[in-house]
């Protein structure tokens, strides 16, 4: 598995699955190795985003813990099988969207570990899944700690080396939703390195690591203002690479991958999001657009089909609201913002920077393209609400700045408020500055 050979993992892993009952005659032993072969059958399924038979792995394991609570005296090696396989159980859950179901999980590993002693593995890969719940709880310096705990020691043990890739990867996300994305890039950017080193380019390691390196880049570009922080020819730069390792990733998973896998849904709709970039600039043909909107359409049926609502469909919807934006179909765009903020709603909790980002987008719909302009000034006031008392240094706050105001907006030097050509309305909305920063662009 951790070389790529995820075919043959998945054969020998199913002929363990059936010769248990026949080797070990002891009931506690053949327990405990049903219990290892039960985390490295979650591990592949998570890691090729099989989610369904993943899913069905850990109804098992439910089962199985419950039977050993009652049966017997649990050993020391035991817990820690617990701990790893509630942990991944969390991971599932997580990569799968539905946040809340993950917290429960998360709960379950942490108790089950600090009743016992964990290995080391255990360990690292419970602070990496409990670093991802602090940032969706918005405890962003804790999330980091933990997560920078986790690589230490990842790189204190040279046997843990395997873990790397999956921890810097956690990083990296964990950066990205914390607002530090700058960072995230330098780090997904020493991810893909990695990977290409220990997994090679042709590989599903290789190809889910360029796929987080595109999104560092495209959030950094298009989220981030990245081109109020580095030069000219760095963004320009980036932008290539961007759109380089997005097609490379997609075009992997479109040969390797079936259709219902979410790493491809994944690659192929950053993909879309890129093409949509691209059209924009280049004033191109409304076909290409409907294509990506069916792709869009497809993404979210996978997505709800195994959970109605989870954040992987909130950004699809938003993706969607962006697209039928450029095809002029406003008030299906407005639709799609609207079914947006509404799972955001359910998955994050109400008043959340992740809410304030399409309720952004929703008032450039409302200002720009529907001529509302006092429905427009409401949702960025709400906005402004949302975004400052809980982070005051996000970025969801400069989005509003870089807004139109029936025109261009024109902002001052130090970008500390927006000045709009009309004396009608005025918004004074005071902005974190964005000092220019050279960073390392590409691998």
């Amino acid at each position: 598995m951790e070389r790529n050979s995820s075919f043959f993992a998945g054969i020998v892993l199913c002929d363990c699955q059936k010769i248990l009952n026949d080797v070990f005659a002891d009931y506690a032993q053949r327990q405990q190795k049903l219990f290892e072969v039960y985390y490295w059958l979650l591990k592949y399924y998570v890691s090729r985003c099989s989610f369904a038979e993943a899913m069905r792995i850990t109804s098992y394991t439910d089962i199985l813990i419950g039977r050993q609570k009652k049966d017997i005296v649990i050993s020391t090696s035991l817990v820690v099988d617990f701990t790893r396989v509630q942990a991944q159980v969390a991971s599932l859950w997580y990569v799968m969207g539905d946040y809340q179901s993950a917290v429960t999980f998360c709960f379950k590993a942490v108790n089950v570990a600090r009743n016992c002693n964990a290995g080391l593995e255990g360990q690292v890969e419970l602070l990496s899944v409990t670093a991802k719940i602090l940032v969706f709880k918005k405890h962003f310096a804790l999330a980091l700690k933990c997560i920078r705990f986790a690589l230490a020691l990842v790189l204190r043990h040279p046997h843990l080396e395997v873990l790397l890739f999956s921890v810097l990867s956690d990083f990296t996300e964990c950066l990205l939703k914390s607002d530090s994305v700058d960072m995230a890039l330098d780090v997904s950017i020493l991810l893909l390195s990695r990977a290409e080193q220990y997994y090679g380019r042709n590989s599903l390691h290789g190809a889910q690591a360029k796929f987080v390196y595109a999104r560092a880049a495209f959030e950094y570009l298009h989220d981030f203002y990245g081109f109020y922080r580095i030069g000219r020819m760095d963004y320009m730069q980036t932008q290539y690479f961007c759109n380089k390792y997005a097609h490379a990733a997609a075009e992997f998973n479109r040969l390797n991958l079936d259709e219902e896998n979410h790493q491809r849904l994944y690659s192929d709709l950053l993909e879309g999001q890129l093409e949509v970039e691209r059209a924009i600039v280049a004033r191109k043909e409304p076909e290409r657009l409907h294509e990506i909107l069916k792709r869009h359409r497809h993404a979210i049926e996978k997505f709800e089909n195994l959970k109605a609502n989870n954040a992987h469909s909130a950004e699809a919807y938003h993706s969607l609201g962006e697209l039928y934006k450029l095809l002029k179909e406003y008030h299906m765009a407005e639709a799609m913002y609207g079914a947006a903020i509404a799972i955001k709603r359910k998955v994050y909790g109400c008043d959340t920077p992740e809410e304030s980002l399409t309720l952004g987008r929703l008032a450039e719909l409302h200002l720009k393209m529907l001529k509302n302009p006092a429905k427009a000034l409401s949702l960025y006031q709400k906005c402004l609400q949302i975004g400052r008392p809980r982070r005051p240094d996000s970025f969801s706050d400069v989005l509003l700045g870089c807004t139109f105001w029936s025109g261009t907006a024109v902002p001052d030097s130090s970008l500390e408020n927006c000045i709009f050509p009309t004396d009608t309305y005025r918004l004074l909305i005071v902005l974190v500055p964005l000092p220019r920063r050279h960073i390392i662009v590409g691998p």
